[in-house]
């Protein structure tokens, strides 16, 4: 398990779960991988975050320490569609990565996060701009299957 973050200017942090993950551990990385990210991609305030309705993305913990840090957060409605374009980056990563016939988790972690760092701007830019158009094609379905 990975988290990781991007925008139309390049890859933020990717970091490589050492445990399970509940939402004091989710709130640890966020403060230690998003705000160094935020940082290193120059986004300013400029920028709003997306993550799914997983019950420890939406725990009060996480809100709260979302809020008091002045990150805006896409809302997404219960029972929603995943349509966030990450999802399509794992596979890029993961194709990437497999290339690579990782021997064991220590070069697992490592080649994740060169090939990480080496996706290309297209590729993020591509993701972004399909975001209008994939959400244009879920209601045009009324939630059922799409292309996307």
């Amino acid at each position: 398990m990975v988290w990781g973050c991007f925008t139309r200017k390049g890859v933020g942090r990717l970091y490589v779960l050492n445990h399970t993950m509940d939402a004091l551990y989710y709130r640890q990385i966020l403060e230690e991988n998003l705000l160094p990210s935020i940082k290193q991609l120059g986004l300013g305030s400029s920028f709003m975050f997306m993550h799914d309705n997983d019950p420890k993305h939406r725990s009060a913990l996480v809100r709260d320490w979302l809020r008091n840090n002045g990150i805006e957060v896409l809302q997404w409605p219960s029972s929603s569609p995943d349509l966030n374009p990450i999802e399509h980056l794992w596979d890029v990563l993961e194709d990437q990565v497999k290339k690579r016939q990782p021997r064991n988790k220590k070069e697992l972690s490592l080649h994740l996060v060169e090939e990480w760092n080496k996706i290309e701007l297209s590729v993020l830019q591509k993701l972004v701009d399909s975001v209008p158009s994939s959400l244009n094609e879920c209601v045009k379905m009324q939630s059922y299957a799409t292309r996307y």
